[in-house]
């Protein structure tokens, strides 16, 4: 497993080199400063939404796998994944609010980024969600292939955006909530057709 996971962290690695000449070459320099500024914003709101629920998962498997607790297996998966969707919910709420309140002079591309932020933010809490329980499950190979396939998917639609639809910088976004759209709706429906996650 650690094979596995070793090769998943080389091949995101790669995919950053792979990455970076392309963007500083394709956008300007005051796109690339909102991409900047996007990206870390972004990691704020994910670990603020994902509110230690993946300790949690990693944590509490166990107990429910080996039946040392008295719900079914479906409760653990429905209840972290029903408050990490709840209280991503909650925090990209408030993240629109204070944009839309206190960010009225900015300029449209940065601002138009900064809404798209919360919608990245909240597929990317989800996602973590999903792709956590297959850490828990010790299924290192699908955990790997899917965040590779995942990565540079979100690389491959964002060019598609940027070069063929001449979005700009706010196409490079577009490409990553696609992905990750496609990605977390797998994912949930996988877990949902193997009755572990009770809507």
């Amino acid at each position: 497993q650690t094979s596995y996971y070793l090769f998943n962290g080389i091949i995101m690695v790669l995919a950053s080199f792979i990455s970076f000449p392309i963007w500083t070459r394709t956008l300007s320099l005051t796109e690339y400063g909102i991409m900047s500024i996007a990206t870390t914003t972004v990691t704020i709101i994910v670990t603020f939404s994902k509110f230690g629920i993946q300790h949690a998962i990693l944590r509490f498997y166990s107990e429910f796998k080996e039946k040392k607790r008295q719900e079914p297996i479906s409760h653990f998966y429905t209840t972290a994944l029903m408050g990490s969707i709840y209280i991503g919910l909650l925090v990209c709420g408030i993240y629109i609010l204070v944009v839309l309140l206190f960010f009225t002079k900015l300029e449209s591309t940065l601002k138009s980024v900064l809404l798209l932020i919360a919608a990245i933010g909240y597929l990317d809490n989800v996602k973590a969600i999903c792709f956590m329980f297959l850490r828990a499950e010790q299924k290192a190979r699908p955990y790997s292939i899917l965040g590779i396939i995942n990565k540079y998917g979100q690389l491959i639609l964002s060019l598609f955006f940027v070069l063929f639809l001449k979005k700009g910088v706010v196409g490079y976004f577009w490409g990553f909530i696609l992905m990750d759209v496609i990605t977390s709706l797998s994912l949930l429906v996988t877990y949902y057709r193997q009755d572990k996650i009770n809507l």
